[in-house]
């Protein structure tokens, strides 16, 4: 008999049809690794076939997530085997030693993306740099700018706020820019990265630190 499994309320498909789009999928995502070794992710968007029902593909990608053969991250997909570090070129590791060094030697004033994204695979080592937590991105939201800055200046930002405003002292924008000797376009994404992680809390215009967990 032919077996049948429930794809979505009220869908149904064959398991041989099942089985035909989970090997595609995974085809697509072994080739797309092998092409770019050191890229995180594949875009979903190489993955959808225009000859396979559109509630086929989610619920193959949601059979493979559970299975925990593919990891899934907003438009993303990657096969979990997939290890884009152990592909690195010596030069490529030089190059991502190099990216982390320049965000790293800015400071709490980290050099600006096209400064540091110059050649082919800057981008896609920035992203493991990401991936990794050396790195973490911010988004300044009025100026729609993304700026980069390494998690050990970030943490140390955290330390020369406590100590200058050891809670419950309360601080504005202007005085925290002072202390860590940035601009207006750092400490802003930074003081909302540290409101959204519990570092500080917010009071209107003004600003405590919280306090640290032992």
């Amino acid at each position: 008999g032919v077996e049948f499994e429930s794809v979505d309320t009220g869908w149904i498909a064959m398991a041989d049809t099942i089985e035909t789009a989970q090997e595609n999928l995974l085809q697509h995502l072994q080739t797309f690794h092998a092409e770019h070794p050191i890229k995180l992710f594949a875009p979903r968007s190489i993955l959808v076939s225009s000859d396979q029902s559109p509630r086929l593909g989610p619920y193959v990608e949601r059979r493979l997530a559970k299975a925990g053969t593919i990891r899934v991250v907003n438009d993303q997909i990657a096969m979990t085997a997939h290890d884009p570090d152990a592909a690195l070129t010596t030069i490529q590791r030089n190059r991502m030693a190099e990216i982390e060094g320049q965000i790293k030697d800015g400071g709490t004033l980290p050099p600006s993306l096209g400064t540091i994204l110059q050649e082919t695979d800057d981008h896609d080592l920035l992203a493991l740099l990401v991936a990794e937590q050396k790195v973490v991105p911010l988004i300044n939201v009025g100026l729609n700018q993304q700026v980069v800055f390494h998690a050990q200046n970030i943490a140390q930002a955290v330390q020369n706020l406590r100590h200058t405003f050891p809670p419950p002292t309360s601080f504005t924008t202007g005085q925290a820019r002072a202390v860590l000797q940035t601009s207006r376009k750092f400490i802003v994404p930074l003081l909302e990265y540290f409101d959204a992680t519990g570092v500080t809390h917010r009071q209107g215009d003004m600003r405590q630190m919280a306090a640290p967990e032992y």
